[in-house]
């Protein structure tokens, strides 16, 4: 509730408001869901999980292999949708689904399909088959990290797991690496991701206590980034985010609303918890109003006991 409260005090100064009050609208629908969740059927819940997945991949399969293609001879170069940004997303093949990013697509269906069957023997073998078709399709390096997270920590006395683990990780690396075509672009994305975390500590120092306002980043961005440096909407970064947007006192209240969560949960459910905030220190998913609701989602049914 602190967290909402610091939000809404910021509506008078933030420079976005609408995206600011869509943030409190959702904070309001993921408290609320609380009740909600008290109703659910686990069954049932798993159930619907597992059609979402299906769903989400067979039209991810749909946009790679039918749709991108058509679209590449329409558009000819041109701008569509998303701007420059889609059309990047285009010419290297990563599909985006319904959702704003390939990053938040490629972590959707692995986020999943824990839910489901985070407790079966054949865990490993699932979620490993889920995570390399979500990098053929996204060649998200985020998703990358994602599932390193999850499988270190929950085949934490599995030696010989993990050295397979690495093998995947490093051939999948090479794999986005190869069909990314970054040597054509102006910058690195590692590059990239430094420059943004620069600007956003940059207005942190500037005004370390209340910062800019929520969802300020992308419209002070232009006064603090390099000149060489990337356009982009968020900082990429969970921390410098908050930072940016609300000082310390907003960082401060997401490290207690974090706290409370992982006091509640046990180890095994606390696993996908972890692995979203560790994808969101180069990720903004945090901010996706379905990995979001999913993160409380987990949170509230976890506390009932019952995956």
């Amino acid at each position: 509730m602190l967290y909402l409260f610091f939000i809404i005090i910021n509506l008078f100064y933030t420079k976005n408001i609408e995206m600011t009050l869509g943030y409190i609208y959702l904070l309001i629908f993921v408290i609320l869901m609380k009740d909600i969740v008290k109703e659910f059927n686990v069954k049932i819940l798993r159930f619907m999980f597992f059609i979402i997945v299906f769903f989400i991949i067979v039209y991810a399969l749909y946009e790679k292999f039918i749709l991108f293609p058509q679209l590449r001879q329409m558009i000819a170069g041109s701008e569509l949708i998303n701007g420059k940004t889609f059309v990047e997303y285009l010419e290297r093949g990563r599909v985006m689904g319904t959702f704003i990013s390939p990053n938040i697509l490629a972590i959707v269906p692995p986020l999943l399909i824990y839910y489901i069957y985070g407790k079966n023997k054949f865990f490993n073998i699932i979620f490993t088959g889920i995570f390399i078709l979500m990098l053929f399709l996204t060649k998200s390096f985020n998703l990358v990290l994602f599932y390193f997270i999850v499988v270190l920590l929950y085949n934490k006395k599995k030696l010989v797991f993990l050295l397979i683990v690495v093998l995947i990780l490093s051939v999948g690396s090479l794999t986005i690496i190869r069909h990314s075509d970054l040597s054509k672009k102006q910058m690195d994305p590692v590059v990239n991701r430094y420059k943004n975390f620069k600007a956003g500590i940059k207005m942190f120092f500037h005004r370390p206590i209340q910062g800019f306002g929520t969802f300020s980043y992308e419209k002070e961005y232009n006064r603090f980034k390099d000149k060489d440096a990337n356009n982009v909407k968020m900082a990429h970064n969970v921390i410098i985010q908050h930072l940016a947007d609300g000082g310390l006192l907003y960082l401060g209240l997401l490290i207690y609303m974090l706290i409370y969560i992982f006091k509640r949960v046990s180890y095994h459910e606390a696993i996908p918890l972890i692995a979203i905030l560790v994808h969101n220190l180069f990720s903004f998913s945090f901010y996706s109003s379905t990995i979001f609701i999913l993160f409380f989602l987990y949170f509230y049914v976890s506390k009932r006991k019952v995956l």
